[in-house]
């Protein structure tokens, strides 16, 4: 039995982050793989911690600093036979503007109003 985890398409919400995670990677002779995910994210909850490809969604550091924490895949087949893989989440900090723009260019002005009078 071999198997794999990947993810993609993280987003940054402010205190909230959400992965894609894939772990159709994993294969074995026998049909009828079963998945069962975890994970150490703070307050991570996957929408269906038995799918292949489940979504996670846990809290980033507040103020969108950097997160790291892992996601944790057990696969086993009918014959009980199974496997655990574990892959690293590095969410890197998340700067947004005023406007709540990921990256965005608006800034306050000295009186706290947003693209206000510079």
């Amino acid at each position: 039995m071999s198997q794999g985890v990947s993810y993609e398409n993280l987003t940054c919400s402010g205190t909230t982050t959400v992965v894609q995670i894939d772990g159709s990677s994993s294969m074995d002779d026998l049909p009828g793989l079963l998945f069962s995910w975890t994970t150490d994210c703070p307050n991570g909850l996957f929408d269906d911690p038995n799918s292949t490809t489940p979504v996670l969604t846990f809290d980033s550091v507040a103020g969108g600093g950097s997160t790291m924490c892992s996601v944790m895949l057990s696969v086993s087949d009918d014959s009980e036979q199974s496997s655990v893989c574990q892959a690293a989440i590095s969410v890197q900090s998340c700067t947004f503007d005023c406007r709540g723009t990921l990256n965005g260019p608006a800034r306050e002005d000295a009186c706290g109003v947003c693209e206000g009078n510079r």
